[in-house]
């Protein structure tokens, strides 16, 4: 599982899952926070489904962290002139849909790019990864800590949850991961 979940996000490391989707989405924001020590800031794009935003706001409403809504354009991909304003060294994390919730797959290397010289990480949210056969996996574009809804992948729908959340990332973040993480390695700590 974590093989192939590493695999298709084209990222070093993954666990052995989490909750659901938007649970582990709220985890990559938590553990961004965490590398990013002293930053406060999460950039959550408006075209973020609607429930995951939800369980990231939640989550974070008691822990004093910044979050930030960036707007759409009409077009349903993040407003890069929006963006802008907000790219500081207080930033952890930007969050991108892949796609978004209005299915729209936007081209986001200069997001990457700007993210990452302000500092901050990128973490990608798939709700749909069956989407993912289409496109390059995430890790090959710059994202850092990617995130998704595994339940289509062949869990039944169990009455509404719980469902597979997914969750991969760079080898430089594993010892931040949530969760359990199974297989054999050598520890140089």
């Amino acid at each position: 599982f974590q093989t192939m979940v590493s695999e298709l996000f084209g990222l070093d490391v993954s666990n052995a899952s989490t909750y659901d989707g938007s649970t582990s989405l709220a985890e990559a924001v938590l553990m961004s926070l965490r590398i990013g020590k002293n930053r406060k800031t999460v950039l959550l794009p408006a075209n973020i489904h609607p429930e995951y935003r939800q369980v990231v706001e939640t989550l974070l409403q008691a822990m004093g962290e910044h979050i930030v809504t960036i707007p759409s354009t009409a077009n349903g991909t993040i407003d890069r002139a929006a963006l802008g304003d907000y790219l500081n060294e207080d930033v952890a994390c930007c969050v991108i849909g892949f796609p978004n919730f209005f299915g729209v797959v936007e081209e986001t290397s200069d997001i990457v790019e700007k993210v990452h010289q302000a500092g901050g990480l990128i973490v990608s949210c798939t709700p749909e990864p069956m989407s993912l056969g289409l496109f390059s996996p995430q890790g090959e574009w710059g994202v850092d800590i990617a995130t998704g809804e595994g339940q289509s992948l062949g869990l039944s729908p169990s009455f509404g949850g719980p469902h597979v959340g997914l969750f991969a990332a760079k080898q430089e973040f594993l010892r931040q991961m949530p969760g359990r993480i199974c297989g054999m390695t050598t520890d140089n700590k």
